[in-house]
């Protein structure tokens, strides 16, 4: 009897080993499991993070993209309309120097019209200084060089406003492209030796005189 006892003793024993042991192996899969399935969610909620900012990023650029060539359409537009006045002054002093009756302007604002034309067509200036024995031209270049690097844009503004300071009313004069045609073709010619460009009738005088010598 008491053998019975010992054997039915150990068996509960051996059961109640059997369940722990498979209580704790069952905790531990279910353990792994959960930290397998958070890992996987962190990984895909990074992914998802990462393609989020890609296309945020793709959808910046693209705004400045946009942003870009709306700047550079309105910056067209302004150059041409700026062109546009810059090469009716132009015309307009081509015109002006063209004509022997009208109103005499200052030498230095001949010179500050002539550095702000060679600006505003050539850029800097990069040509040699021209020889002391021929005054104009070295007045004139020096007028062009000491305005440095000054943006073309701003040269052409200030040349419309100095054209305009002396003709008020300049842009509305109905005549100023009949001028400009029926200029002589000497007298265009002269107004645009070595490629100097419109500048007033006395200054052209004096450039001949100059290279005379």
């Amino acid at each position: 009897m008491e053998d019975w006892q010992e054997l039915g003793q150990a068996v509960l024993i051996g059961l109640i080993f059997a369940f722990l042991v498979a209580k704790l192996i069952s905790t531990i899969v279910s353990f792994r499991g959960n930290h397998l399935r958070i890992t996987r969610e962190d990984d895909i909620q990074e992914e998802a993070d990462a393609s989020g900012d890609g296309d945020s990023g793709v959808v910046k650029e693209d705004v400045g993209v946009s942003e870009d060539e709306s700047d550079e359409g309105w910056e067209g537009i302004e150059s041409t309309e700026l062109d546009e006045a810059f090469s009716a002054a132009t015309a307009f002093v081509a015109a002006t120097a063209a004509d022997r009756m009208a109103p005499k302007v200052s030498s230095d604002l001949q010179l500050e019209l002539y550095g702000l034309y060679k600006i505003a067509t050539e850029g800097p200036c990069t040509t040699p200084q021209p020889s002391a024995f021929k005054a104009t031209a070295r007045a004139k270049w020096n007028a062009w060089q000491k305005l440095g690097a000054m943006p073309p844009e701003e040269a052409m503004q200030k040349y419309i406003i100095i054209v305009t300071e002396l003709y008020p009313n300049w842009a509305g004069d109905s005549n100023i492209k009949d001028k400009d045609e029926s200029t002589p073709a000497s007298v265009s010619k002269s107004s645009g030796k070595s490629s100097m460009g419109p500048v007033f009738s006395s200054f052209v005088h004096e450039e001949e005189s100059d290279d005379a010598l």
